[in-house]
């Protein structure tokens, strides 16, 4: 099989159309995919299973047509193309063939459209308009068009739509962007950490435990029941400490921290400051020593 073979057959037997669905789940109301698809009689199956495998995308279904139609009529099967990703590949390959039928026309519509959706144009009132007068002039008919086909209908639909805001910022989403909530990622991360601090906060508050002396929120792990200031208070704390500086690595790092100039510094500045704050009280202490040693 060739693709001059393959052009030959849909110049025969293919169809090209852009579909057009009604949805209110879409921002706009309506959605819009392309579709492709050749349609055979039930004996002529293997020449769309031929087709399948040298396109390497498509599935094929089975039309029930003598249970709609009439025993007249015989059931056929169709190989057809959804998705923009798996129509672009079959543009790839056609659209360097050459043509001799009408069909072509149709096809040079159908990528002008593919065009549309790539560029995301399709999600704006003009793309829309556009599409549809590339729908209206490829082959379908007139007879089997629904009435939300009509473009002045379509456009009904769309005008009654909800305009959307950011959850964020508040601002109008443009309708390019679809069924987004945010009008850009800054606004997304920053709604995403706003709302997780303010989930945490309620947690926080209902499973939290408070310090028995001064009633601050404490962690669940916490064994102490106290807060950090509280606990260092505490004789427990006390003791600890006084265990874990006796070890000579600790008095080591003690050492080697205390010899600093910027310690040094801050030592006196300390000092400077208690003495000037109680200046009385440490003069009475020495005061009070003199005499017991006289």
């Amino acid at each position: 099989m060739n693709d001059n073979w393959l052009l030959g057959f849909i110049e025969g037997e293919g169809c090209f159309m852009i579909g057009v669905v009604k949805n209110k789940n879409y921002r706009l109301g309506i959605n819009f995919s392309p579709y492709f698809q050749i349609s055979l009689v039930e004996t002529d199956v293997n020449a769309l299973i031929k087709i399948k495998n040298h396109l390497g995308f498509g599935t094929i279904q089975k039309q029930y047509l003598k249970r709609i139609r009439g025993k007249n009529h015989q059931d056929a099967y169709r190989l057809y193309v959804i998705g923009l990703n798996n129509c672009l590949k079959l543009k790839e390959r056609l659209i360097k063939l050459k043509w001799y039928a009408k069909k072509e026309k149709d096809f040079k519509k159908w990528c002008k459209f593919l065009e549309i959706m790539e560029n995301k144009q399709h999600l704006t009132k003009r793309g829309i308009i556009k599409v549809l007068k590339l729908r209206d002039l490829m082959n379908v008919r007139a007879s089997r068009r629904k009435e939300y086909y009509d473009i002045n209908k379509i456009m009904k639909i769309v005008n009654k739509q909800p305009k959307k805001i950011c959850n964020f910022c508040s601002k109008e989403i443009p309708p390019e962007f679809g069924q987004r909530k945010y009008c850009n990622e800054n606004c997304k991360r920053n709604y995403r950490s706003k709302k997780s601090r303010e989930n945490y906060k309620k947690e926080r508050k209902a499973n939290s435990r408070k310090c028995e002396k001064c009633n601050k929120v404490i962690r669940n792990n916490n064994k102490s029941g106290y807060c950090i200031l509280c606990y260092r208070k505490t004789p427990e704390y006390r003791e600890h400490h006084k265990k874990y500086s006796q070890k000579p690595e600790v008095k080591e790092r003690l050492k080697k921290y205390s010899q600093r100039p910027e310690v040094k510094e801050k030592k006196r500045k300390y000092w400077v400051g208690y003495y000037q704050k109680n200046k009385d009280e440490i003069l009475q202490k020495i005061r009070d020593r003199y005499k017991e040693k006289k």
